[in-house]
């Protein structure tokens, strides 16, 4: 279902903890501790990260 989903344009949000999905995505956020710790923009093989300073929840 999640590759008819973006086979059709459709934006989703998944949140988990099994890695087993990672590879269907475009990006991925790391959160540790309710903090943003990174972004992953993927581009085919080549992932390109930008690492974040933790930010404090409000």
């Amino acid at each position: 279902m999640l590759l008819e989903l973006k086979r059709m344009g459709k934006a989703v949000l998944v949140i988990t903890h099994d890695d087993r999905y990672f590879h269907l995505a475009d990006r991925l956020v790391r959160l540790e501790s309710g903090k943003l710790l990174a972004t992953e923009q993927l581009d085919g093989e080549q992932p390109t990260s930008v690492e974040m300073e933790a930010i404090e929840p409000p």
